[in-house]
């Protein structure tokens, strides 16, 4: 229902649009957000990107993203590592 109001369409019309067109590869934020299920270092959420979506990003590319999305809000870094500012879902 979230996504059907976010990209102002009925709710039958996106699960109609899944139907015909699969859903969409997560992204890279996707996966960052998911992997921080705890604080962790940027080179714990390799094996995790890697196991979905069979690309190992380097610790650079995952450290770039993490600081990409502390400047949106969405994460922050602690003494015990990332950790995303609110629930994810």
């Amino acid at each position: 229902a979230g996504a059907a109001a976010r990209y102002g369409v009925t709710l039958a019309g996106l699960r109609r649009a899944r139907t015909r067109l699969g859903r969409p590869a997560p992204t890279l934020d996707d996966l960052v957000l998911h992997g921080l299920e705890r604080p962790c270092a940027p080179s714990a959420l390799i094996p995790w990107i890697d196991y979905v979506n069979h690309a190992r990003p380097d610790e650079a590319e995952v450290l770039a993203q993490l600081r990409r999305l502390a400047a949106a809000g969405l994460v922050r870094e602690t003494e015990e590592g990332w950790v995303r500012r609110a629930d994810w879902p």
